[in-house]
C-alpha cells in the first residue's frame, strides 16, 4: 500500500486542492491488470475542521472492501464559502481519473462519501 499527498493548484481559478491517497500495490504475478473501484472521502466536522474519525479509518474500511481510496482535505477556512469545496471535490475526481492507470483505478467506477456537514456535496 502507498499513502500518497496530493496537491493540486488551479491559478486559473485560485484554487488549491489537498488529498490524501491510499492506494494498494497490484500484485503483477496474480493479476498484472486489476483495475479497482476508487472512493472520495469527504469527511464531516462542520466546515470548522475536518473529522479524525471519518478520514482515515474510513479510507482503511475501503481498502478492505477492495477500493482504492482518497480522502478529500477541503477548505475549511473563514474565507473559504461553498461552492469552492465543490469545486475541490470536482479537481480530485478529475485527477483520479486521469490518473487511473498509476492509481489503478477504474476510471468509471469512482464513488463518492460524504459524512456530516459535508454530505451535501455528495
Amino acid at each position: 500500500m502507498k499513502i500518497l499527498p496530493i496537491t493540486m493548484e488551479d491559478t486559473q481559478n485560485k484554487l488549491t486542492v489537498h488529498a490524501m491517497g491510499y492506494v494498494m500495490d497490484t500484485i503483477p504475478e496474480i493479476d498484472p491488470n486489476r483495475r479497482r473501484p476508487a472512493i472520495i472521502i469527504c469527511p464531516g466536522g462542520g466546515y470548522h475542521r475536518l473529522s479524525p474519525r471519518e478520514s482515515e479509518p474510513v479510507a482503511i474500511q475501503m481498502l478492505a472492501l477492495g477500493y482504492q481510496a482518497f480522502i478529500l482535505q477541503y477548505s475549511v477556512d473563514a474565507e473559504s464559502f461553498y461552492p469552492k469545496q465543490l469545486f475541490q471535490l470536482a479537481h480530485l475526481i478529475r485527477y483520479v481519473r486521469q490518473h487511473a492507470m498509476e492509481f489503478t483505478v477504474d476510471p468509471e467506477k469512482i464513488v463518492v462519501a460524504g459524512f456530516s456537514a459535508v454530505g451535501h456535496l455528495t
